[in-house]
């Protein structure tokens, strides 16, 4: 060994029980413990009813349309989720609750304008104006009727539908004067008649939330049938979640502090090691970064004040298929079942490990490899 320098002999085990950062609470089987979560919930039958445990009543003869607008009300489990066979059934990120809310505003005030000229002109513009957004809004529930008809939660069809396969981007940020919304879909391949939707296409997905803003980009359907045309029908595939790694770090400062770092996915998770010999450094850390275009956000897997520590955070996310057709709001963060700065699925974007040395009145020593 080198005067000076510390050295720490073999790889860092990952093995260990895991513990999560701030409590003591093991973490070294996440995908397990995330079964036994949704395994406790209410399921539901392939026709979208709720099994009699959900607690909830439902409404007999309502059709498919109205079923999946309560399920989107808040429920037995406090977010209104509702599923089948482990994954979430069919929800609407797109409603046609949204039309008259969008245009009614706009023809009150072109009614205000004529009203100015002619009262009677004005009320008629008005009238008009209400009458037109009615009839969209009826088109378009007509629709989603028809769509919600036709595609079973498991992604069977109960018939065949004329459908593009490809991925869905929908990137919402209500950031004040500054927000931003995108919404386009990538086709992956011609359009023609489907019996199914296995989502076979799919190479990895992406969801990520945080203060205001939610990114998707989900493997997805673009429905050409004459039924229902423009929707996209998504999902959330957590198996989709590749392994990664092992990215390994190691730092060590001019004081003669010294830190070891070993960053992996596996099992849907992201899991860390970090050992810390410290001189005079408060602590060390280790973190996932990912860089999603629009947003970087930053995960802290470990940190240890001397020591050894480990830590797992679940990405693999929650399953579920939903149906879009336009930039998802955050608010709709709630029914997907992600919350703010998490991180699901891994695609997309460009993610690194890093390895951080807090050191008093001085800028922190880092180092990062890519995951």
């Amino acid at each position: 060994m080198r005067p000076g320098r510390l050295d720490i002999a073999g790889p860092i085990a990952l093995s260990s029980p895991h513990r999560r950062v701030g409590t003591g609470e093991p973490t070294s089987d996440a995908s397990a413990r995330t079964d036994r979560r949704y395994a406790s919930r209410p399921r539901l039958d392939a026709e979208g009813r709720a099994a009699s445990a959900a607690g909830r009543p439902r409404l007999a003869g309502l059709g498919p349309f109205m079923e999946a607008l309560q399920a989107d009300a808040p429920g037995a489990d406090g977010n209104g989720v509702s599923e089948a066979g482990g994954a979430t059934c069919i929800k609407l990120l797109t409603h046609p609750a949204s039309l008259p809310a969008s245009i009614l505003p706009v023809s009150a005030i072109v009614g205000l304008m004529i009203s100015a000229l002619s009262i009677p002109a004005g009320f008629a513009a008005v009238a008009a104006a209400a009458a037109a957004s009615a009839l969209l809004y009826d088109r378009d529930r007509r629709r989603l009727t028809a769509l919600l008809d036709s595609v079973g939660c498991d992604g069977v069809l109960r018939r065949p539908l004329l459908a593009a396969p490809g991925y869905v981007y929908s990137y919402f940020d209500l950031a004040g004067e500054y927000s931003r919304q995108d919404y386009r879909f990538e086709p992956s391949g011609d359009a023609r008649m489907f019996e199914a939707f296995d989502w076979g296409h799919a190479s990895g997905y992406l969801a990520a939330a945080g203060h205001d803003w939610l990114l998707l980009w989900l493997p997805a359907y673009e429905i050409r049938d004459g039924c229902c045309p423009g929707y996209h029908i998504a999902a959330v595939t957590p198996s989709l979640v590749r392994d990664r790694g092992p990215a390994e770090l190691s730092l060590h400062t001019e004081e003669g502090d010294y830190a070891k770092a070993e960053v992996r996915v596996r099992g849907g998770a992201v899991e860390a090691a970090l050992e810390f010999r410290p001189v005079r450094a408060r602590s060390a850390r280790v973190e996932m970064a990912a860089d999603l275009g629009p947003k970087k956000l930053k995960t802290r897997l470990a940190e240890s004040r001397g020591g050894l520590s480990t830590g797992a955070v679940p990405v693999a996310g929650r399953p579920g298929v939903y149906v879009l057709r336009g930039a998802v709001s955050p608010s709709a963060a709630r029914k997907i079942g992600i919350e703010q700065g998490q991180i699901w699925g891994l695609g997309l974007g460009n993610y690194k490990a890093r390895l951080v040395i807090d050191r008093p009145w001085r800028r922190g020593a880092v180092a990062e490899a890519p995951l």
